[in-house]
């Protein structure tokens, strides 16, 4: 019952302004007719006296409502302010970064940081900031879009980061067979699959540093590497490329940046409107 009761009130207070505005109106509506009328009954209107009074009364209830809205306003300024300097700003560098590592450097990454970034020999994204304010009382500021969005992406990389196993997998056993059908021995790398991803859905799968990475983590052996292998590190590469679980991996991926970039335009318009009317 009392968290039902803190609803209403809850709901109550978010129209509160409105409220009181209306209130006084009326309230100042029905003092002019009923009682300033009532008080002195015989004041003619002709000589002023009423005008004056009913001025000071209007000048007064909007003098106070003057005061009060500028109080109100200084104090939600102060409080957007706060906002995008420690939701806001924070969480668009962190999406910032993680978009540069995403185009730039590790464009299939093989697991997220939950936390703040670790140093590795390759950076992958992390979303320390984010986890921070899940944790803490900023979480009740987050606007409902910005919350959506986070959650949403939460599932999006949880999913990304399965089907990133599952297309390692698929692509293991395509090199295997590819292999097999030539008489070459089987993978090299029990994890060979995983590992040669991202040169499998590079843009440019055949350059001399894919193909050499490739050839690395599938080939056993020097001995058993001829000058047709990379006529087979091709056929492998167009095959692995085909796989529907290597198709659903660039999409689960292209979801996963698509609503990063999202929610980084969300953030960027929320701190220029901050900047723009409360510091500009």
């Amino acid at each position: 019952m009392e968290y039902e009761w803190l609803k209403i009130r809850f709901e109550v207070q978010k129209y509160k302004t409105a409220i009181i505005v209306l209130c006084g109106i009326f309230g100042l509506m029905a003092l002019i007719y009923y009682g300033v009328r009532g008080m002195i009954p015989q004041m003619p209107v002709e000589d002023g006296s009423f005008s004056a009074l009913l001025g000071a009364l209007v000048g007064g209830f909007f003098s106070l409502a003057g005061s009060i809205g500028v109080a109100k306003m200084q104090q939600k300024s102060q409080r957007e302010i706060l906002k995008k300097n420690t939701i806001y700003k924070p969480l668009y560098d962190e999406l910032m970064q993680n978009i540069e590592i995403l185009e730039n450097e590790n464009r299939y990454p093989s697991f997220v940081w939950a936390d703040f970034m670790h140093d590795t020999l390759q950076r992958s994204p992390a979303y320390g900031v984010w986890n921070r304010i899940e944790r803490d009382h900023r979480l009740l500021d987050v606007p409902e879009s910005i919350e959506n969005k986070m959650s949403l992406m939460e599932s999006t990389i949880a999913d990304y980061l399965n089907r990133r196993i599952t297309a390692g997998k698929a692509i293991q056993s395509e090199c295997d067979k590819i292999l097999s059908k030539h008489g070459k021995s089987t993978c090299a790398y029990r994890n060979a699959g995983e590992n040669i991803i991202e040169n499998i859905l590079s843009e440019n799968v055949f350059s001399q540093i894919n193909i050499r990475r490739i050839r690395n983590f599938t080939m056993r052996s020097d001995s058993e590497q001829s000058d047709g292998d990379e006529d087979i590190l091709k056929e492998i590469c167009i095959g692995c490329q085909n796989l529907q679980e290597v198709c659903a991996l660039k999409k689960a991926r292209e979801r996963w940046y698509v609503l990063q970039k999202e929610t980084i335009d969300d953030l960027a318009m929320r701190i220029k409107f901050i900047t723009m009317k409360y510091e500009g």
